[in-house]
């Protein structure tokens, strides 16, 4: 295999990895991230390309409010002052 066909292979994988979590995060992953906004069909589909591009920093924003929760539930101190920002 040439080096040419290994980078194609690696940025065909990555764009199916985008597109997968990029529906999902503008199906399931919006309402959580952004629980106070209501995101319409058109919002949503807007988000589809952004989200398939920078898709380490939708998982990792996705993945940051669970996170938040879990320790929430561990250290009440986290909590209170996470709010203290709002």
């Amino acid at each position: 295999m040439s080096v040419a066909t290994i980078l194609f292979y690696g940025l065909v994988l990555y764009v199916v990895a985008g597109v997968v979590t990029g529906l999902a995060f503008v199906t399931v992953g919006v309402g959580q991230v952004f629980p106070h906004t209501s995101a319409t069909t058109g919002a949503r589909i807007l988000w589809l390309p952004g989200a398939a591009l920078l898709l380490p920093a939708v998982r990792t924003r996705w993945s940051l409010p669970r996170a938040a929760r879990e320790c929430a539930r561990i250290v009440p101190f986290i909590a209170s002052y996470g709010r203290s920002w709002r």
